[in-house]
């Protein structure tokens, strides 16, 4: 039943991984093609809408400031400037009606609920909590495979999925700009919910599939140059076998 409601339920974990993702593959893109304003400025909204979805989301909109110190520490300031300003606009297009009609209106409400269903802690016990999750996650079989592994060595999550993402060129932005949201959660959350861990653990299944494609396509295009066309559509293949294989679900 919990796994059920965790995929399928009304609670946010999809649409905050769906805007979570959204944003960063925007925001990445961007980046790689010559600093693109209109794609900037769409991963800034997404990521800052993702801020708003729930409350451990927050952090989730400091993502942008990576790629802002990234434009004005590649192009400089003056090239960076117009860059800057689109991702200040599109965080500006969620977060200004969000504060406007929601945040500002009913603060008390939000900081009340806020405090009654968190309650106290500090970076110790949410970190134990954390590492708890995933020994019950280990245990769960209608987890993914990859993720139990994962989880059953006691090392966060974060630290694979930024390892590898930081390693690769073209995932650089991504291992930094999706710190904030998974740290947040690690370090700063003391109510745990096994839902919290969703965040994480695709990231992670993403990043182990992303550095395998890499190294696989490095090796055999070494040995066969012919099949860098194939390349691709036989990785997605592999990829779709293996999803519906190993998940139960």
């Amino acid at each position: 039943g919990e796994a059920i409601t965790a995929c399928f339920g009304s609670r946010p974990e999809g649409e905050i991984q769906a805007a979570w993702f959204c944003g960063l593959l925007l925001l990445e893109a961007g980046r790689l093609g010559d600093w693109n304003p209109r794609r900037l400025c769409a991963g800034a909204l997404f990521l800052t809408w993702t801020s708003g979805t729930h409350y451990y989301a927050g952090p989730a909109a400091a993502g942008v400031a990576v790629y802002m110190v990234w434009a004005v520490r590649s192009l400089g300031w003056k090239e960076a400037k117009p860059r800057v300003a689109a991702l200040l606009l599109g965080m500006c297009l969620f977060a200004v009606p969000y504060l406007a009609l929601y945040v500002i209106p009913y603060f008390h409400e939000i900081r009340d609920i806020i405090r009654s269903t968190v309650g106290q802690g500090g970076v110790g016990l949410s970190v134990a909590r954390h590492l708890d999750l995933y020994r019950n996650w280990v245990r769960e079989l209608y987890h993914p495979a990859l993720v139990r592994y994962g989880m059953a060595l006691g090392i966060p999550l974060l630290v694979f999925s930024t390892a590898i993402l930081g390693a690769i060129r073209s995932t650089r932005g991504i291992a930094m700009a999706a710190l904030p949201l998974q740290l947040g959660i690690f370090l700063l959350v003391w109510r745990k919910m096994p839902y919290y861990m969703v965040h994480e653990s695709v990231l992670f299944a993403a990043a182990v599939s992303i550095g395998l494609l890499v190294l696989c396509r490095h090796l055999l295009t070494r040995l066969w140059t012919g099949f860098e066309r194939w390349f691709a559509p036989v990785a997605v293949v592999a990829l779709s076998i293996y999803l519906v294989k190993t998940s139960p679900m």
